[in-house]
Parts: C-alpha cells; structure tokens; sequence
C-alpha cells in the first residue's frame, strides 16, 4: 500500500468558505459531484459541489449563491466516486446546526441514490449519537437547563451539545464527558460555576 504524505500548508478545512474570500471561479479540471438544495432553516440555496485530483490530494469544491471555495483536500485515495462521497460526508458532518442538505437537484460523479444513501447514514448516526447523549445528562448539562440556556445535543458526537449563548443570537457548545463549555464567539469557556458566573454578568 502507498502511503501518501502531504504538508501541512496544502490542507484545507474550511467547510463554511470562510477563507474563500477572493475566490470567484472554480479550477478548470474540477468535476462536477453534484448539486442539491441546502436547508437553512428559514432559506435554502443551491449549492454544486466539484471534486479535484491534484498529484497527491483530492479536493472538494463548493460554489453556492454568494461564495465560491475549496472546503476540504486529504490525500488522493480510492476512485473519484468514493473520494467524492468521502469529502461530502465530512462536509454534512461539520455543517450540523448551521444547514443541511436537502432535495437532490442534478448528478456529476454521483448520483440521486448515492446522495440519498449518504445523507440518511449520517442523518441515523446523529440520531444515535443524540440518543445516547441524553442519557448521559451531567452537571454542566443540567447547569445549562437551570440558567434557561436550553440545551440540546448537536449529534455530532456522544457528549457534544449546543446551547444559547447568554444574551446573543449565536450558540455555545456543551461537552458532558468534559463537564465543560466553550463560546469561541465570546472567547469563554469553563465549568459548571464558570457558566453560572458567565450568565450572571450578561443579565447585569
């Protein structure tokens, strides 16, 4: 088996554009995967995501209603067709609570079933992780439940959960095995006293 290396510069994980900036076309050798409809809770736009080879890594590209980027590379494996299911996987795992790919619109390298059967895998794996996550309901958890901050689990993993951020429009996360949470936002994370301590000077 080839072991493929690349560095650390050449890898991207950006699968909100946020560093697209700039960016306006896609490379002319990217392929189309596919295009679907993506859900954000009150709006949906198309989005077409694109795969590119390069000598030793693959690409995933997305091109939406206002951005255009490259949202992952990982070093070149399998055949476009399973790198491409691969990329998008990773892609519907890292943008849980912010969108969600909705109604299939047209095929490249796959198709309506692959793309189907993909989405309904992750879609069980959330669910399990949600299952189990309720049933391990420790002191931060509770804590946030008591300051009305409204808890609930992201899915994401057994013990990862979202909540409000006090006195803000955007969300915090919970870790129950950590007992512990963190706002990048806000720059402030902590314990069960440190959350405690953190909504108390919102409200002042």
């Amino acid at each position: 088996m080839t072991i493929v290396r690349i560095k650390q510069e050449d890898l991207i994980n950006d699968p909100h554009l946020q560093d697209s900036s700039g960016t306006e076309r896609l490379p002319t050798d990217a392929s189309l995967i596919c295009s679907y409809d993506s859900d954000f809770g009150l709006d949906s736009h198309e989005v077409a995501a694109y795969f590119r080879r390069t000598t030793n890594r693959d690409e995933l590209w997305l091109k939406g209603s206002s951005k255009t980027g490259c949202a992952y590379t990982s070093p070149s494996q399998d055949t476009a067709h399973s790198a491409s299911l691969r990329l998008l996987g990773r892609l519907y795992r890292a943008i849980v609570g912010f969108e969600w790919p909705a109604e299939f619109i047209s095929p490249g390298l796959i198709n309506k079933p692959s793309f189907t059967k993909l989405v309904r895998q992750i879609e069980r794996e959330l669910d399990d992780n949600r299952q189990k996550a309720l049933k391990n309901r420790t002191e931060i958890i509770l804590v946030a439940k008591e300051l009305g901050l409204s808890p609930r689990p992201t899915g994401k993993s057994r013990d990862l959960w979202a909540s409000n951020c006090p006195g803000t429009s955007h969300f915090l996360y919970l870790s129950s095995t950590g007992n512990s949470f963190g706002c990048g936002w806000c720059k402030r994370k902590g314990g069960p006293e440190d959350l405690r301590v953190f909504v108390d000077e919102r409200k002042r």
